[in-house]
């Protein structure tokens, strides 16, 4: 049987993006694949039956040995990890991931990837985007949530090391896209 890596930066709450995943689990499991988790923060796999009506229990879940979920948005940095650590033991024919820090995943592309984009995120990190209404200091999310001190430097040590673990361009680096909107 074929694995599949199905990777998301928190499996712990409810969620659109914990929905794609978990649908996308169940989705690969019918087309055939041995479905894998892999998330930064443990997490209960029962509870996605109760939130979803998606059964993921019967799936191998890989995840970091800590959780530290305080730092929420450190763990979308890495996500690689717990992916990476699952590419290496399972050996999977496809990895969908709903991040843009898999870079050092791609060194090790013996798989199909596929990413799927909710939103655009470099938009909110990117300099080329200022003066969009979206992007820095711009966005209202962030500036509510990270504007003023302390959580201004979590904010800045985040987007500092987010060039070491984002990927660049998604349509060369992931064999398919996936969106859900313009």
């Amino acid at each position: 049987m074929k694995d599949a890596l199905i990777s998301h930066h928190y499996w712990g709450s409810p969620g659109g993006g914990q929905l794609v995943c978990a649908s996308a689990a169940l989705a690969l499991d019918e087309l055939g694949y041995r479905p894998v988790l892999a998330g930064t923060f443990k997490f209960d796999p029962s509870r996605y039956l109760e939130w979803y009506g998606i059964d993921v229990r019967r799936y191998e879940v890989v995840t970091l040995p800590f959780g530290a979920r305080a730092f929420g948005l450190w763990g979308r940095l890495f996500v690689w990890y717990p992916a990476l650590k699952t590419v290496k033991r399972f050996r999977p024919d496809l990895v969908f991931i709903d991040e843009v820090t898999y870079k050092p995943l791609l060194r090790r592309k013996a798989f199909r990837l596929v990413e799927y984009i909710h939103f655009p995120y470099e938009v909110a990190i990117d300099p080329r985007f200022r003066g969009t209404g979206l992007a820095y200091g711009e966005d209202p999310y962030i500036m509510e949530r990270y504007g003023r001190f302390p959580l201004n430097l979590y904010w800045r040590v985040y987007t500092w090391l987010l060039p070491r673990y984002m990927r660049e361009n998604p349509f060369r680096a992931a064999d398919v896209v996936l969106v859900n909107s313009r």
